[in-house]
């Protein structure tokens, strides 16, 4: 199984909009991701994500780009849900899955799939990044590759 972190794009200020939607920089970067997971022809069940405007944005944007069956709003991940009942959901999914959602949940989900020191920071979730972890019944679950926005922005 393949599991993808990714936290959403840059969004607007509360104070212009209280929903906190994707900026239009955001959508351009979160496009230029989803640009390259379709190029890396990606395919995953389900997208999941936070009930927030700027996260469903964000998975609506990618889902355009991937071939995936189902996309939707879960409870649980939004920035500070505790992380366990999400760590025991994914471990019972035998399907490539992506999550999207918040800072500081997503860094905390990662370090407690890999095992890392709660303090850790493993991965620097800037908005937009892309985190592919793979799960085996030996190793558990090993980061791949991560992809963030400012690696593929103006490529085509």
């Amino acid at each position: 199984m393949k599991l993808y972190l990714v936290r959403h794009g840059k969004q607007v200020s509360e104070n212009i909009d209280p929903a906190s939607p994707l900026s239009e920089e955001g959508k351009e970067e979160v496009r230029s991701v989803a640009k390259e997971l379709h190029r890396m022809k990606m395919n995953v069940e389900q997208v999941l994500h936070s009930r927030k405007t700027r996260a469903q944005q964000t998975a609506e944007i990618i889902a355009e780009h991937i071939d995936c069956n189902l996309i939707s709003a879960i409870d649980g991940i939004k920035p500070l849900d505790p992380i366990q009942p999400i760590v025991s959901l994914i471990n019972q999914e035998q399907n490539d899955t992506m999550l999207v959602g918040h800072l500081p949940f997503m860094s905390n989900l990662l370090t407690a799939l890999i095992g890392g020191p709660s303090e850790l920071q493993i991965v620097n979730f800037v908005a937009g990044v892309v985190c592919c972890l793979s799960r085996n019944a030996t190793t558990g679950w090993i980061i791949e590759w991560v992809v963030r926005p400012d690696q593929f922005l103006g490529s085509d």
